[in-house]
């Protein structure tokens, strides 16, 4: 997800760029012409500008979906492994038999890399107590929920802040400031690095 950044500061930086070029043609037209000719320089000036900015743009967002897609990709994909066949016949063995604190620890270390044998052996053991909406207290790493539900957020407030870029000033800082972005890059990575 670094590149979802890069992309966002570029995308802000060659906006500014392009305003500016903008202003310095137009100010020179201005200057140099009167009349019908100038409203058609300036009508023909702020259209190559504008297609400058439109093209600029939705690569932009066309980088920037694509990152954050594949992040969401690989995130499914780690959830979505199988469970080892010798995983869920141990699993399955010890269902409904009350395990010592040291067989639970040794049966969820068996989990270890699984995010579903991970989520069965919490099923099997009774402890649902042990992971909430918000965090998987087994491994302390933030749940996929809340990962994917970050990366959404992270996108709606991206694309607010590139269509309507003066109304979203804060949030537009937030995202270029980068914290927000490495902090939900971080929980991704962790997440997936423990059920890889």
């Amino acid at each position: 997800m670094k590149n979802v950044l890069t992309n966002y500061n570029e995308l802000m930086t060659g906006k500014e760029k392009i305003k500016a070029e903008l202003e310095k043609e137009l100010k020179f037209v201005r200057n140099n012409y009167s009349g019908e000719f100038l409203k058609q320089k300036e009508k023909e000036l702020k259209g190559i500008y504008a297609s400058k900015l439109n093209r600029l743009t939705e690569s932009s967002v066309q980088a920037i979906k694509s990152e954050l897609e594949a992040t969401r990709n690989k995130l499914k994909g780690v959830i979505m492994k199988p469970i080892p066949e010798d995983t869920l016949n141990m699993l399955k063995s010890v269902e409904g038999l009350k395990l010592t604190d040291l067989e639970k620890t040794e049966l969820m270390k068996l989990t270890e890399g699984n995010y579903m044998a991970r989520r069965k052996a919490i099923e099997y053991l009774g402890t649902d107590h042990m992971e909430d909406s918000d965090y998987d207290l087994i491994n302390r790493s933030p749940s996929l929920n809340n990962i994917i539900g970050r990366i959404d957020e992270l996108e709606q407030t991206i694309d607010n802040t590139i269509r309507n870029e003066e109304s979203n000033l804060f949030a537009k800082a937030v995202i270029q400031n980068g914290d927000l972005v490495n902090s939900i890059d971080a929980d991704a990575t962790s997440f997936i690095q423990i059920y890889e």
